[in-house]
């Protein structure tokens, strides 16, 4: 079925509205706007996405870190995306020190941001 674009306006203001209450709960990394499937056999449908390092059973959360199944009827999917690091190109080292004075322009071209498991 094709979503007009009212209705993925709507799933993105209502992203908005929330976006700053769900990046302030427990290993939340990332909120954004995707497609999810209820069950394997379910057509995909536009959800608010909700990117954690890791998934925490709910009876371990504090109850102001727990993420809504839907916000003002929007589904809300939550995938755990593992730790998050920087990753630089080759032959490239982290700035350190002095070089990460903010108020000097720096090229970060070659960096890049890695999820999934730590290897090393």
């Amino acid at each position: 079925m094709p979503f007009t674009e009212e209705h993925i306006d709507r799933i993105r203001r209502i992203k908005e509205k929330y976006e700053e209450a769900l990046m302030g709960k427990a290993n939340v990394v990332a909120v954004g706007i995707g497609l999810h499937r209820r069950t394997t056999d379910a057509a995909a449908e536009p959800a608010i996405v909700v990117s954690v390092t890791e998934k925490i059973p709910l009876a371990e959360l504090a109850a102001t870190d727990v993420i809504p199944r839907e916000l003002e009827g929007v589904p809300v999917y939550v995938e755990a995306l593992g730790p998050i690091r920087a990753e630089w190109g080759r032959g490239e080292r982290p700035p350190s020190g002095d070089q990460l004075d903010q108020d000097r322009p720096r090229d970060n071209s070659a960096a890049g941001l890695t999820a999934g498991e730590d290897t090393g």
